[in-house]
């Protein structure tokens, strides 16, 4: 009976080392992922729905260093909480409406900001929409 303490003390240190070097090597795995360098020049920068303004701003970014003629948006399918609000008589600004607002007061000339046609649901459908107007 003596030992059974010790084994299930042993067996928890164990466990608490493994969890330890676990959470050692997840922390660095982030470095691995973050690519650091220059961009490159691209036809369009595509701006992904939702992210207001942070994906928009990085757009506006991108076009300013002069590493895109366009950006290409997509129009947001509205979400369940807009709806309600409209559903109250509140007038609610669509977002892709603010995006381009915001690209604007960025200094991206409406004439370089282009709406993709489609409302897409997920980041596959964009995707989709973007290999469409790409071929």
């Amino acid at each position: 009976m003596t030992r059974r303490p010790a084994l299930v003390a042993c067996a928890a240190s164990a466990l608490v080392l493994l969890a330890l070097a676990a959470l050692w090597t997840l922390r660095g795995l982030g470095a691995w992922l973050v690519v650091e360098g220059a961009s490159e020049p691209v036809d369009a920068v595509f701006v992904h729905a939702g992210g207001l303004p942070f994906r928009a701003l990085e757009a506006a970014a991108r076009y300013q260093d002069g590493l895109a003629p366009e950006v290409w948006t997509v129009r947001e399918k509205p979400s369940v909480g807009r709806k309600a609000l409209e559903a109250r008589g509140l007038t609610v600004q669509d977002a892709d409406d603010l995006r381009h607002a915001l690209l604007g007061v960025e200094g991206v000339p409406a004439a370089a900001v282009r709406r993709l046609d489609g409302t897409p649901v997920n980041t596959r459908e964009e995707l989709e929409l973007v290999a469409a107007e790409l071929e």
